[in-house]
């Protein structure tokens, strides 16, 4: 695993660790993570958030915050 995805594995867990403390605003239902091919979810009783790893599969580039960043806003 390359080092930023690991980096943004490590963001995902504390996200999900936070939901479970109750720091999230009063959500303090356990934070269910889901993963996909290019993403994590996070899913509680009320949010979900999802989060795009730093991937290049054949059918999309999200390897750089730089490229995620214009194919969101294309």
């Amino acid at each position: 695993m390359d080092s930023a995805l690991a980096r943004s594995e490590g963001l995902v867990r504390s996200l999900a660790g936070r939901f479970s403390s109750g720091l999230s605003g009063g959500d303090s239902a356990a934070a269910e993570v889901i993963e996909t091919h290019i993403s994590w979810v996070l899913l509680t009783a009320a949010r979900a958030i999802k989060v795009k790893k730093p991937v290049r599969p054949p059918f999309a580039d999200f390897s750089t915050l730089e490229v995620l960043e214009h194919q969101l806003r294309s």
